[in-house]
């Protein structure tokens, strides 16, 4: 259960995200409920080792979206009323697949297109929020990546790419 708004606003952020037909399609998922075993807040599952993952328990977590809070902090605006503004940010981690590991550009341009598909979807829902769900109010939002694995880490990691959604909640 969410406590305080900080926490309220990953778990909505993660409603918002659960419901994009993007991360949708792209984690396989059919439903919301599907989705939301895709996502993740603060950090992963502990590997079974609880140390480090294997390169299996790597592959089967992907896709996958982390959610964090990168700020987040509440503005007085009149005498007892306030606005909430912060970031989160989504990372969002796949697997690349064996066609595009000689490929990378190929594997690149797959996340890059799902990321703003993500980030866009994620927009129209806000506009929805108070009405249909318990979404996040979207402002706007910025990409970082994608990124492509580290040649010194396959043997651990595996191919993958990852690239990152950063929301702003809430008004000036």
């Amino acid at each position: 259960m969410a406590v305080g708004s900080a926490r309220l606003c990953e778990e909505n952020l993660k409603i918002t995200l659960a419901d994009s037909a993007r991360f949708r399609s792209l984690t396989g998922s059919a439903n919301r409920t599907a989705a939301l075993t895709r996502i993740y807040l603060d950090s992963l599952p502990p590997p079974a080792s609880q140390v480090q993952y294997t390169l299996a328990e790597l592959t089967a977590l992907r896709p996958y979206a982390l959610i964090s809070s990168t700020q987040h902090g509440r503005r007085v605006i009149a005498v007892g009323a306030s606005v909430e503004r912060g970031e989160l940010a989504i990372t969002i981690s796949m697997t690349i697949q064996a066609g595009e590991v000689n490929d990378p550009q190929a594997a690149r341009t797959r996340l890059l297109d799902h990321l703003g598909q993500i980030a866009d979807e994620l927009r129209a829902l806000s506009d929805q929020a108070g009405v249909t769900d318990s979404y996040l109010v979207i402002s706007d939002y910025r990409l970082e990546g994608p990124f492509l694995y580290d040649e010194e880490e396959l043997e651990d990691k595996g191919y993958y790419a990852w690239g990152v959604i950063i929301v702003t909640h809430g008004s000036e």
